[in-house]
């Protein structure tokens, strides 16, 4: 179904419905669900510190026999490792102000407020212990099945079915106990405004799991790049005061979206045309 959201836009409205049908198949099948987060701790032991649960569709598999070799890339064995940005706790997920209500995805899910480890992958239940090198068998996850609810959302969206996609969004943010303030009571006769609320929570959902700049990235180019500002904006958000003019220039060519292809298939393949950003 994700290739079908690629391609669908006003031009292509059908795309949607093969995506929505894809889906569907996906969530009648009886096969998959969201696994109860009332508890952090148990939530995140099924979900990530073990793995294959319910809620997994498609992940990559490590064990104690094939370790994460990305283990040191989240972990600090040798003094550079990747670190969460310190607004995501309160950006990303907000702040209540009863400590007790708190978004599960966020500190203890995502990453651990105290170091900004990204604990999806170094962290153990009860956000305190790093796994161990050991326990370094955090699997990678392709698909869960809050992607495919969310997936149908953005459908749904661009269906005319804006109340359904705001259903699927108000399930997914009630099994992660999200909190008031990041909650959102778009116009259901605004599509954009609903597309970027689902934008927004599939952020907070697949927090480094590696499909941020994919999401902003398809639905900024949706309709001939009509929300080129999504990718724009992100840039002003992350990068070094004094690189963002840079950035930005480097961003606004719609080719720069795109990685060059590698120079053994260029070589290997003589019909391949290399990116034209890059040559």
């Amino acid at each position: 179904m994700f290739p079908l959201k690629w391609m669908a836009g006003s031009d292509h409205p059908e795309y949607y419905t093969q995506c929505i049908k894809a889906c569907d198949k996906i969530i009648n099948s009886g096969n998959f669900g969201l696994i109860d987060g009332s508890k952090q701790a148990d939530w995140f032991n099924t979900v990530f510190f073990t793995g294959n649960s319910n809620e997994s569709i498609f992940e990559i598999q490590f064990d104690a026999q094939l370790l994460n070799p990305f283990y040191t890339m989240f972990i600090n064995l040798s003094g550079k490792h990747f670190l969460a940005a310190p607004r995501v706790t309160d950006v990303v997920y907000g702040n209540d102000p009863n400590p007790l209500n708190k978004d599960i995805r966020g500190d203890g899910g995502a990453v651990r407020a105290t170091d900004y480890v990204i604990w999806k992958f170094a962290g153990t239940p009860g956000n305190s212990s790093l796994r161990a090198p050991g326990e370094s068998y955090a699997h990678w996850f392709f698909y869960r099945y809050a992607d495919i609810l969310l997936l149908k959302a953005e459908a749904l969206t661009f269906s005319n079915n804006t109340t359904g996609a705001l259903a699927l969004v108000k399930t997914v943010r009630a099994r992660a106990r999200a909190i008031a303030a990041t909650e959102e009571n778009p116009d259901p006769n605004n599509v954009q405004d609903v597309a970027d609320y689902i934008l927004r929570e599939r952020r907070r959902e697949f927090a480094f799991e590696g499909k941020r700049w994919f999401d902003v990235l398809r639905n900024a180019k949706r309709d001939k790049y009509t929300r080129i500002d999504l990718i724009l904006n992100m840039i002003g958000e992350i990068a070094p005061g004094d690189k963002v003019q840079l950035i930005v220039g480097k961003y606004s060519d719609r080719r720069s979206h795109y990685l060059p292809i590698n120079l053994d298939e260029l070589l290997a393949d003589k019909n391949l045309v290399q990116n034209p950003f890059y040559q």
